[in-house]
């Protein structure tokens, strides 16, 4: 360390990120990394600081707002976008406010536990953010029986049971999907 005479000059290895005023101040130009460089006009002694600039998180929107689930187990998957596209940090938390009802895991798969009403939370660790979608799971409107050529076939707790069905003959479920 050497005696100067207070004067230095400030210089950026890239301005396209972030420039330097003489005065030392920092002017964010766009998102990256880059070093300001401060040397002595008579020692030539020098310093330096890395910038990082990021873009910050200005929001976050779920793509549904409301859903309605029928069954125990039913899972439904929600999308977040995180506002800007370009934001930097894109980390969210997800909750439910009511676990006996429904929960939440990362990445948004809700998944129906039992009747009533809960609202799933997604925050954004930058700035947190929220957006809400409103859940009600609703039993009532689920299929609990279903006839045929008298074969009946009825759902309850979680267990599917099959009556009347002769032995010999093959029986096939499939999800709603296909599967």
């Amino acid at each position: 360390r050497g005696k100067t005479d207070g004067e230095v000059m400030w210089t950026s290895d890239n301005p396209e990120i972030a420039n330097i005023t003489e005065q030392g101040v920092i002017v964010a130009k766009s998102i990256g990394k880059c070093n300001i460089i401060c040397k002595s006009v008579d020692g030539g002694f020098e310093d330096y600081c890395t910038i990082i600039v990021k873009q910050p998180v200005t929001g976050i929107t779920l793509d549904k707002q409301n859903i309605e689930m029928s069954y125990t187990g039913e899972m439904v998957q929600l999308q977040a976008n995180i506002l800007p596209e370009n934001a930097s940090n894109t980390k969210i938390s997800w909750s439910s406010s009511n676990e006996n009802v429904c929960r939440v895991f990362e990445g948004g798969l809700v998944i129906a536990l039992s009747e009533g009403t809960s609202d799933i939370i997604a925050t954004t660790e930058d700035g947190d953010y929220t957006a809400v979608c409103q859940v009600k799971v609703d039993l009532s409107s689920a299929i609990n029986e279903l006839s045929n050529n008298n074969i009946k076939i009825t759902y309850d707790k979680n267990i599917l049971r099959v009556h009347n069905k002769p032995m010999e003959e093959k029986l096939s479920i499939y999800t709603t999907d296909g599967k």
